[in-house]
């Protein structure tokens, strides 16, 4: 997905913590953007994991910028893990909602769960241990930059 439809969705779900966006173009976005998971992968993982998680990509935007800020404190990466786990939520409640007529369709029932399964999968890892040494990392990367 291109970052523009990336951002205009962060807005279209008024994600949490989305007008940080607005500090940068889209052209910088592209820049420290690069999908889901860690920048120690190779960027084929990334994509796969961006694919199985596309639900969830203007999240990953918000994290991503959030990260190439990292103020390298732990208060910073709480907020970052609880702003990642709203923002999920968000999305989830809006595209898949529990009370709607879609609920008597199995396919709908199928996605749902698929969806719920994928946001509850990447709350824990975001707040891994792995996950604050590479927000660690990253202020440390743009204090050398």
């Amino acid at each position: 997905m291109k970052i523009s439809e990336l951002r205009n969705l962060c807005f279209e779900y008024e994600l949490k913590d989305r007008e940080i966006l607005s500090l940068f173009s889209d052209d910088e976005l592209e820049q420290f953007y690069n999908g889901a998971g860690p920048d120690s992968w190779k960027p084929e993982y990334r994509n796969k994991l961006t694919t199985a998680m596309s639900l969830f990509e203007p999240v990953v935007l918000i994290h991503d910028t959030q990260f190439f800020m990292s103020d390298g404190s732990t208060e910073g990466f709480k907020h970052t893990v609880d702003v990642w786990k709203e923002n999920c939520k968000i999305i989830f409640n809006k595209k898949y909602p529990f009370w709607t007529t879609k609920i008597f369709s199995s396919k709908y029932r199928r996605e749902r769960l698929y969806w719920r399964g994928v946001m509850h999968a990447t709350i824990i890892a975001i707040a891994t241990n792995s996950a604050k040494d590479a927000w660690n990392a990253a202020y440390k990367k743009r204090q050398n930059a």
